[in-house]
């Protein structure tokens, strides 16, 4: 009889775990990953850069000024010997007022790599699919795509491939050609 109650005893905890681990394997399928994610600063405002694009994150270097490109190409600059041109990602998403950051995230493009100055790295993060906004809000995108997603807590979540395509930051061979907007 005892053996019995054992026995009933360690089905019914299998099942219970059985139970439980099938709730668990539910509740990553509808809260799975959505994207990880490089949470940076510019200015007061938190975007996201997909991991899968972000090459590396340096402090700024000196930026060498190149005449006739718009306001968000601040210039070029040299980064581990190579030549990359730089983007102001403050001014080129409209955010009026900012200076120079003080460090440069680096995203691989097509045509070679890209520097955006930025204020700030929060750190890497995973966001879930439940976290995710179901719209934008009020934020005026002025580039359609760039922003992929934003998170409930107001994490913008970039589509750095969208930028790299963007007319208003044309790639040749690693220099950026702004077109004015």
């Amino acid at each position: 009889m005892n053996e019995d109650r054992m026995r009933r005893n360690e089905e019914d905890v299998l099942d219970r775990r059985a139970r439980e681990l099938a709730e668990t394997a539910k509740g990553a399928e509808e809260g799975g990953a959505f994207a990880t994610i490089t949470v940076v600063a510019v200015g007061a405002v938190q975007l996201g850069l997909p991991v899968e694009s972000l090459k590396e994150i340096v402090p700024r270097t000196a930026v060498t000024p190149l005449p006739g490109l718009p306001p968000w190409i601040s210039g070029i600059a040299q980064i581990r010997g190579v030549v990359i041109a730089v983007v102001h990602l403050g001014r080129w998403l409209g955010l009026a007022g900012l200076d120079a950051g003080p460090f440069f995230a680096v995203i691989a493009g097509p045509a070679g790599p890209l520097a955006l100055e930025i204020d700030a790295v929060s750190g890497l993060r995973s966001v879930k699919a439940g976290e995710i906004a179901a719209d934008l809000g009020t934020l005026e995108v002025k580039v359609p795509g760039l922003v992929r997603a934003a998170t409930k807590d107001l994490v913008m979540i970039l589509d750095p491939q969208v930028l790299l395509a963007s007319e208003d930051v044309l790639m040749d061979s690693g220099t950026a050609i702004g077109r004015k907007r």
